[in-house]
């Protein structure tokens, strides 16, 4: 069991440092990036808090918003 929280939270260290380098963030990493479940993520983008687009039925999300949106 430690085991698997210790590979998820490496899983979410490696997202974050990909989102660094990317402008573009897949709906999984993005929440990653923002500290916050995928649920959540859903519900600000359902609530047009944070914009998003769709890309072959991908959700996917500008860094630089999440950076404004957490500002």
């Amino acid at each position: 069991m430690k085991t698997q929280h210790i590979d998820k939270i490496q899983k979410r260290a490696l997202l974050v440092d990909a989102a660094n380098k990317l402008v573009w963030l897949d709906r999984i990493t993005a929440a990653a990036y923002m500290g916050i479940g995928t649920t959540h993520l859903d519900i600000l983008i359902k609530q047009h808090s944070l914009p998003a687009s769709k890309l072959g039925g991908r959700v996917i999300v500008k860094r630089h918003d999440i950076d404004e949106y957490l500002r």
